[in-house]
C-alpha cells in the first residue's frame, strides 16, 4: 500500500515532535503510546503478537482514573487525524478520525460494535500495558 510506506517514512519527523511536547502530558495519570496497526487493503484482522512489526508509533495521550472512555475514543481519532494531516496536508491520505475501526487496549478491544467494557481505560491498564494498537477499516467498511 503506498499509504503504509508513507507513513512508516514519516514516523520519525512526528515522533522528534512528539519528544520536544513532552511538556503538554499532564502529571496525574499514565502516559500511553498510540499506534497504527497497518494491514492488507480490506482486511479487517486484528493485530496479533506476531504483528508487533506492522504498527507505527504515531502519538502519545495520558489516560487517568478520571479518562471515560467516550473521552478516551475522541482523543484517539483526534490523535489520527492530527497525525495524518502532519504527514499529508492536502489529501490527508484519504484517512481521518472515522477512518479507526477499532483499536486494543490491554486486553479489550474497543468499537462500536463492542458493547462498553465493564471497568474504565484505567482500568485495564496494568503491568506492562502502555500501548493503545489502532486498527484503520479496510476499503470494503
Amino acid at each position: 500500500m503506498w499509504w503504509t510506506k508513507l507513513i512508516t517514512v514519516f514516523t520519525h519527523l512526528f515522533l522528534v515532535d512528539l519528544l520536544l511536547n513532552d511538556g503538554l502530558i499532564p502529571k496525574e495519570g499514565r502516559r500511553i503510546t498510540l499506534s497504527v496497526y497497518l494491514s492488507h487493503p480490506g482486511d479487517n484482522k486484528l493485530p496479533s503478537a506476531t504483528d508487533a512489526k506492522t504498527e507505527v508509533l504515531i502519538s502519545a495521550i495520558c489516560v487517568s482514573g478520571k479518562t471515560k472512555w467516550d473521552m478516551l475514543d475522541i482523543a484517539i481519532k483526534r490523535s489520527f487525524k492530527e497525525y495524518v494531516l502532519r504527514i499529508d496536508p492536502s489529501t490527508n491520505l484519504g484517512l481521518n478520525g472515522e477512518s479507526v475501526l477499532c483499536y486494543n487496549l490491554g486486553e479489550v478491544i474497543r468499537s462500536k460494535e463492542h458493547d462498553l467494557p465493564e471497568l474504565l481505560p484505567c482500568g485495564y491498564l496494568v503491568g506492562d500495558s502502555t500501548n493503545i494498537t489502532v486498527t484503520l477499516k479496510g476499503r470494503s467498511s
